[in-house]
């Protein structure tokens, strides 16, 4: 029988500096002997116990829930608090209530020295954690929701902000994949740590049937780290939109209604097409798919040794790991390759190495190629990106819009701010920086997102990020408003990053309101609704072509006298358009 536990612990501080030993250190407790500098995210363990047959680690709980705590080989699980007091002892095969955010220690024993051992530890009911919380700083309950005279229409600023920390690793080049990458390293980062959020999209032309893709993470330490993989999706055949690979790492199916799809027929590719063959013949988006999300697991990695967060394979990885059945994945010809993973290393830094192979021992050889940036023909215009950028994957957005029942039905206006010079030099020298820009200020009813300001006026512009590669052996920044290595202001597109439209609406009338979202491109979006809580509230996928523009992605009602936050969340997936237009419609709840 399973016991349970309910632990309620007072709030604690996320994270302590050491764990060398017992002691206060500016009001946080460090454990004597803990592992880990660093708490890892309440999941699964992968290690060894030591001399003294134990481990202790520091944890912190993704979400509040009852976990499940278990380790076929531990003699005993010990559960402390933050202060290092005993909670439980015997948490073996036990049910135990974790707080969100809540520090906790654990001691696995072992009946030998040196043993190794699989702890399991993972929430019972929420299987679903999506790997980025909303950032944001409004507090509904701050805002007047009282009745005022005259007409309140409160236009919203539309800000996007990177987020800071973290590092955000990219790789897209060549997205056709030539036969001389392979045995090669597409791209390499030194003194990788903390968290880490990568994505990459190619397609397998090297003639070759049965390549292996795998970012292989490598401890260049004296002594152990550790890494964290807390959500991942690989896809290496179906669909060039990669969805399996998206509702894999988030966890979340995205339904994509095809009754909404346009009846008339169209022209495409010189053939005749209605919505359904179109979406049939071209897409192949798998709309009976199951996700299957990661438990959050921590692998340890000595000194020398490597292992793939994503893909690669068992033979040449530490103890043979393979993290989510993404190892051993042969690549075949013509296929589309999608890998999205988020990971944490912790203990110290590691080199990280995104490698095409047939052959891993060319891989390990000390001489094998880099590739990084470079043209792959005499007439590449060099608009790719590979490389990283010093953010988490996620980019934040917290637009306010007030009204009143004077303000009937209407799309929602914007402001916001972009930075552009007014002209362009007829050419420009690799690397040479665009002179003149200066700010500019857009009203309207729409907004726009996931391409240049500086070739495109009407979008917002600070949402795109800038990439920092290496270019025949120099360090370079992809940015549009550097010259790239052929020497054009190129318009990069933010694809495979993650977006959060963290929306509030302010209702001072007596009525109730609806609110409809609509996202469009020329492609398909990924997106996520969310309450203020965190909650999913529903999740699709958006496809303009098939669907025509007067389907709404979400909609809700903002009841009168009140204040309500939607977080929408979403991601502009490889393969597909990089813009995106957005507006949001104001009526009456009928």
């Amino acid at each position: 029988m399973k016991k349970i536990l309910l632990i309620s612990l007072m709030a604690t501080s996320l994270f302590v500096t050491g764990c060398d030993k017992s002691k206060e250190n500016g009001g946080e407790y460090q454990m004597e002997n803990c592992t880990n500098e660093t708490a890892f995210y309440a999941g699964n363990i992968v290690d060894n116990t030591d001399e003294n047959s134990e481990k202790i680690y520091k944890l912190k709980a993704m979400v509040t829930d009852q976990y499940l705590s278990n380790c076929a080989t531990a003699t005993d699980i010990i559960f402390y608090d933050n202060k290092g007091n005993v909670i439980q002892e015997q948490c073996n095969n036990t049910q135990i209530q974790l707080t969100k955010g809540q520090t906790y220690f654990i001691k696995v024993k072992t009946a030998t020295s040196n043993e190794n051992f699989n702890y399991e530890l993972y929430p019972i009911n929420n299987h679903v954690v999506t790997p980025y919380e909303i950032n944001t700083t409004t507090d509904l309950s701050k805002f007047d929701v009282s009745n005022v005279d005259g007409t309140v229409m409160e236009s919203a600023e539309i800000d996007y902000q990177q987020r800071k920390g973290g590092t955000y690793l990219y790789s897209n080049v060549p997205e056709s994949m030539p036969s001389e990458v392979l045995d090669t390293i597409l791209m390499r980062h030194l003194d990788l740590t903390g968290e880490c959020f990568l994505t990459f999209e190619h397609q397998n032309n090297t003639g070759f049937n049965g390549l292996y893709m795998g970012y292989r993470i490598t401890n260049t330490e004296d002594h152990d780290i550790y890494v964290t993989i807390t959500n991942i999706g690989y896809q290496t055949s179906g669909s060039w939109l990669g969805e399996k690979s998206w509702m894999d790492y988030y966890g979340v199916k995205y339904d994509m209604d095809t009754s909404n799809f346009l009846e008339d027929s169209f022209e495409f590719d010189g053939k005749t097409w209605t919505a359904m063959e179109w979406f049939n013949a071209y897409l192949n988006f798998d709309l009976n798919y199951t996700p299957n999300p990661i438990k959050p697991i921590t692998y340890k990695i000595p000194a020398g040794q490597h292992m793939y967060v994503i893909g690669g394979t068992t033979k040449d990885a530490y103890q043979g790991i393979n993290v989510h059945g993404t190892a051993n994945v042969p690549i075949a010809a013509r296929e589309c390759i999608n890998g999205n993973v988020k990971f944490i290393i912790t203990n110290g830094k590691a080199r990280g190495d995104l490698c095409v192979y047939t052959d891993i021992e060319k891989i390990n050889q000390p001489d094998v190629k880099v590739q990084f940036l470079r043209p792959y023909s005499t007439d590449d215009t060099m608009g790719g990106r590979i490389g990283y950028s010093p953010i988490h994957g996620v980019i934040d957005n917290n637009p306010v819009w007030t009204f009143n029942d004077a303000v009937r039905e209407t799309t929602l206006g914007v402001y916001y701010t972009n930075y552009y010079a007014d002209t362009l030099k007829e050419s420009y020298e690799p690397f040479e920086k665009v002179e003149n820009v200066t700010a500019h200020e857009v009203r309207g009813t729409k907004w726009f997102t996931h391409l240049s300001a500086q070739l495109n006026h009407l979008y917002t512009g600070k949402d795109m990020i800038d990439i920092i590669s290496q270019y025949n052996g120099e360090e370079i920044v992809l940015s549009n408003y550097i010259a790239n290595p052929a020497g054009n202001i190129w318009d990069y597109g933010n694809w495979m990053i993650e977006y959060h439209d963290n929306c509030t609406f302010v209702n001072r009338g007596n009525v109730d309101r609806k609110i409809k979202f609509y996202m469009h491109n020329g492609g398909s979006l990924f997106y996520i609704a969310k309450d203020e809580n965190n909650n999913i509230l529903k999740a699709g996928a958006t496809l303009t072509v098939c669907t025509g523009r007067n389907v709404p992605i979400f909609e809700f009602v903002v009841p009168a006298h009140s204040a309500k936050m939607i977080s929408m969340q979403y991601v502009l997936p490889a393969n597909t358009v990089g813009s995106v237009e957005h507006y949001i419609e104001l009526s009456v709840n009928q």
